[in-house]
């Protein structure tokens, strides 16, 4: 009779200690996850931003502070806007075809666009005010790179060449033509020695950013 009750009493526990591990379990699989370092967590394709536009959007780019947002649109125009409220801090119409490219300066203060219409347009990037244009290619041009130093910019596309020319007066430094196809990228070297680019043709070459002699290709 004992051991009978004996039994009884120790299911009963059993069952009362499984059920409490249960709960338990539940309880932190439906509690939010706290990151012990603070970290914000943000789930992938959360939308920060939807600016309204009747133009497509071609090109985006962080300004190097990351308050900024500098986006280049099918119609020719060019916009800066606050990366946190999405306020437009100006709105720019230099170029005459769509614009493919947007590059922050390394310092912030100037913004250069590359477009269909030919040309690589700078502009300061507070007023939006236009400080040159650069008229070097003679078919679109696809993608545009500041040096490291803010003193020279790169920029290429459909006419097979890169062009380095100088960010203040736009005047040509060297154009390098190795490749025979579409340049879409370039990139400098952190040092600023050197830069690569890739084309349609297939490759990707790396050469002297100060006078354009093959590196490697």
């Amino acid at each position: 009779m004992h051991t009978l009750r004996a039994i009884k009493w120790f299911l009963a526990i059993g069952w009362f200690v499984l059920l409490v591990l249960l709960l338990t379990a539940c309880s932190f699989r439906d509690a939010p996850a706290v990151a012990t370092d603070q970290t914000v967590h943000i789930p992938l394709g959360t939308t920060f931003l939807t600016p309204q536009s009747a133009s497509s959007v071609f090109t985006v780019a962080w300004s190097p502070d990351g308050k900024r947002l500098a986006l280049g649109y099918a119609d020719g125009s060019v916009q800066v806007r606050n990366a946190t409220t999405g306020k437009i801090d100006f709105t720019v119409q230099g170029h005459t075809g769509h614009v493919w490219a947007v590059a922050w300066s390394p310092d912030g203060k100037r913004l250069a666009s590359a477009s269909w219409d030919h040309t690589v347009q700078v502009w300061e990037a507070v007023t939006g005010a236009s400080l040159l244009n650069y008229r070097g290619h003679t078919d679109l041009v696809l993608t545009v790179a500041w040096s490291p130093d803010g003193k020279r910019i790169a920029s290429a596309g459909s006419d097979h060449t890169v062009q380095v020319w100088d960010a203040t007066s736009g005047n040509l430094i060297y154009t390098y033509r190795g490749h025979s196809g579409t340049v879409e990228a370039i990139a400098w070297s952190p040092d600023g020695k050197r830069i690569a680019s890739a084309s349609f043709d297939q490759t990707v070459q790396v050469w002297d950013a100060t006078d354009g002699a093959d590196i490697w290709r």
